[in-house]
């Protein structure tokens, strides 16, 4: 079967998806909606030519400012249809129109592999303690656009590190559903040229585990990982160099996958909803981190 899939916006995770989802031709039929027009098949331009397509999938991929307008867009002219929207799902927390459709927001590090079997191997372990840190440099992430012209950089583009570093609040949610801020520090402290904020800091407890959470870009070493203590046992996430250590009194075990692609999550997220696995992030637990993204502005 050969899926329909819409993809409304072509900023560089646009153009992630479709470069993605190209290759498997005999799997995808592409259409995508943005003003940048570009010499490729089914490049639409005007917004109600939407109308003529029967997307199977369609992925919101737009400035986060722009999420809830284009999801409205979708909402007159699609019913039943699955929607994919990027993350964070909204700059702020919206009034949702009355979707006829299945909502999911764009966590794609859900479908990591060592991700999934740390969340299975740490379940009903008491924790004692959760470090998560994700630190990169901004300047780096984009190679088609100067960082300050970024959605990053402003904040009416829904940037800032927070948002753009959202995936680690949504799994400390899957690693703890129920938190309590103890405080927390988000504010500019490099010298890049942005007009947002660049790092973030919390200090959070859930029962006897202690939660602390660092992001920021403006670092030259990257680093992103989950270290956890328990009772027994530590692991340890290297989500950069896709390696698990767990160490015991026996020993440590490592597991690392040395072939895998961060590109494969954003794959396997979107086979995974066509096949309607429930594995992808929901709209309620999408809406969850934007509400504490909010507490936190």
């Amino acid at each position: 079967m050969k899926y329909k899939v819409l993809i409304i916006g072509y900023g560089s995770i646009g153009r992630r998806y479709y470069d993605l989802l190209i290759r498997e031709k005999n799997l995808f039929k592409l259409y995508v909606l943005s003003k940048r027009y570009k010499s490729k098949v089914n490049f639409i331009n005007k917004r109600h030519e939407i109308s003529h397509i029967n997307p199977d999938l369609i992925i919101i991929c737009s400035k986060t400012s722009h999420h809830i307008r284009d999801l409205k867009l979708v909402e007159r002219y699609f019913s039943h249809k699955k929607i994919l929207i990027e993350k964070p799902i909204f700059s702020k927390v919206e009034k949702l129109p009355n979707t006829k459709n299945k909502i999911f927001v764009g966590y794609n590090l859900r479908f990591h592999p060592l991700l999934k079997k740390l969340i299975n191997l740490i379940k009903n372990k008491l924790m004692y303690s959760i470090v998560i840190n994700c630190s990169s440099y901004l300047p780096y992430w984009r190679k088609n656009i100067h960082y300050t012209l970024s959605s990053s950089a402003t904040d009416q583009k829904g940037g800032g590190v927070l948002k753009d570093l959202s995936h680690e609040l949504d799994y400390l949610l899957l690693l703890k559903k129920n938190i309590k801020i103890n405080f927390f520090i988000y504010k500019k402290i490099s010298n890049l040229k942005i007009k947002t904020k660049d790092y973030f800091h919390l200090n959070a407890s859930s029962g006897k585990t202690k939660i602390n959470l660092t992001l920021k870009y403006f670092s030259l070493e990257a680093f992103r990982f989950i270290s956890i203590d328990c009772k027994d046992k530590h692991f340890y996430l290297d989500l950069i160099n896709n390696k698990l250590r767990i160490r015991s009194p026996k020993g440590l075990k490592t597991i690392q996958l040395k072939k895998y692609k961060i590109d494969d999550t954003y794959l396997n997220q979107v086979k995974s909803i066509l096949k309607n696995k429930n594995e992808a992030c929901s709209l309620k637990d999408g809406l969850k981190v934007l509400k504490l993204i909010e507490k936190f502005k």
